[in-house]
């Protein structure tokens, strides 16, 4: 599942409450059940990519799947432990690290994740997401 509905969904209660139907009730539609995300798209996990903007647009939840697609060899998908870590790409101490090209990583619990790259992280190739209930 593509998880456009979330953002279909938004728009179509955003627009209904800008017509003017002032008096209607507005609620989102339940929420789909749990999504796969590829992470940037057909772009992929690469070089010259804005995963921080990525990031941002997409609203992640627990149950979520992000994928990660990339290429063996040149890329890795790492889990690092904090925000400091992410901001300096330390990938000394990773939660967890990734190099098979296809990596699929099931969000468990409400909060912030950081993913970076350690071929690649001082190049963008990193991406902090803060998981929704």
């Amino acid at each position: 599942m593509d998880c456009l509905f979330r953002k279909v969904s938004i728009a179509v209660v955003v627009t209904t409450m800008l017509i003017g139907l002032s008096h209607a009730r507005y609620e989102l539609p339940p929420r789909p059940g749990p999504c796969t995300m590829v992470v940037g798209g057909d772009a992929g996990w690469r070089v010259g990519y804005d995963y921080k903007s990525w990031g941002n647009e997409v609203p992640v939840h627990v149950g979520d799947t992000l994928e990660f697609r990339y290429k063996i060899g040149d890329h890795t998908v790492t889990v690092v432990k904090d925000r400091v870590s992410f901001d300096n790409c330390d990938t000394s101490d990773p939660a967890e690290e990734h190099d098979d090209g296809d990596t699929k990583i099931t969000l468990q619990e409400p909060g912030w994740i950081y993913f970076v790259d350690k071929y690649h992280c001082s190049e963008g190739v990193k991406m902090a997401n803060n998981i929704l209930s």
